[in-house]
């Protein structure tokens, strides 16, 4: 692997892996590490796909592996879009418009359908939940949500919700904005942690003024506490800056657990979830971490 990780752009590593993969497949298998990945130990197209799968991983570049009982695929994002990188045939990429996409409502499961020939049949192929599927969400930026959105979302969610939590909740767009940070995700992750601010079965109290879990890393913990709900809100978003970039933070930092994050380790929301990032960071264990935070945020914006 010390070739891949010598190449210096995504497209050199692409094609680095297309090479090497598609001789695997028309030799049927000369490195020990393919057969691995086949559950009856020998090299296939499926194999060789999940061993694909697991390099695009090491390389740092955003894929899936698609599956059926009989086929699977890559998909890989590469120069500002995502296209299918399949081995089997004659070029590196393939067009999505060589591909069929059904189903694709957030949170559900995500098929493709490969045209094979005109007139022909479809391979179907299931994933998991991917992504939010082909796009990835900055944590940096401006907001989509308007304050108004938020408080109607939760009255909905919870209506119980007290109204301290209502009236507290444009600091989320103000604080996200003194750090560049969206302060509507912010939010939407404080639903996710909350349980939309019941704290039914939350590591956390409304006392406490942490509403993203902050400095709960075990079960038990009771995790960090601040003096007023602004101030809570200032470390969460913070915290998100931490994961997002390397931007200096522009107010004196309250955050007691910024120094310990990898900075820029999770540019994206889907990243936040360590499952989810390829270099193994993040701010949850959980599967699909960021894709809860964003169906969430899709909830709050149809109002």
């Amino acid at each position: 692997m010390a070739e891949l990780s010598a190449l210096k752009t995504d497209s050199e590593r692409i094609s680095y892996i297309y090479r090497l993969l598609q001789r695997e497949y028309q030799t049927g298998g000369s490195a020990s590490w393919t057969a691995a990945y086949g559950r009856k130990k020998q090299v296939s197209a499926t194999s060789l796909a999940a061993a694909a799968d697991w390099m695009f991983s090491e390389a740092g570049i955003p894929a899936f592996l698609a599956r059926s009982w009989s086929a699977a695929w890559n998909v890989v994002y590469v120069n500002g879009q995502w296209a299918v990188f399949d081995f089997t045939k004659g070029s590196t990429l393939r067009s999505l418009d060589d591909y069929r996409l059904i189903d694709t409502h957030p949170g559900s499961t995500l098929m493709l359908t490969q045209v094979m020939r005109p007139g022909s049949s479809y391979y179907n192929a299931k994933t998991a939940t991917v992504d939010k599927y082909f796009s990835y969400t900055s944590l940096t930026g401006t907001p989509q949500a308007t304050a108004a959105q938020m408080q109607a979302y939760i009255k909905k969610a919870n209506p119980n919700v007290p109204q301290s939590v209502i009236d507290m909740i444009p600091y989320y767009i103000s604080e996200g904005q003194a750090e560049g940070i969206r302060g509507d995700i912010a939010f939407a992750q404080s639903c996710l942690e909350t349980g939309n601010f019941t704290f039914r079965d939350s590591a956390v109290t409304i006392g406490q003024n942490n509403f993203c879990g902050l400095g709960v890393i075990d079960n038990g913990m009771k995790g960090a506490s601040f003096d007023t709900p602004q101030l809570g809100i200032r470390a969460q978003i913070q915290h998100l800056k931490a994961y997002a970039n390397h931007e200096p933070l522009r107010n004196a930092c309250i955050d007691p657990r910024f120094s310990l994050v990898s900075r820029g380790a999770a540019p994206t929301v889907q990243y936040l979830g360590i499952q989810e990032n390829p270099k193994g960071y993040g701010w949850a264990a959980g599967a699909d971490y960021g894709v809860k935070i964003l169906n969430i945020l899709e909830n709050i914006l149809t109002y």
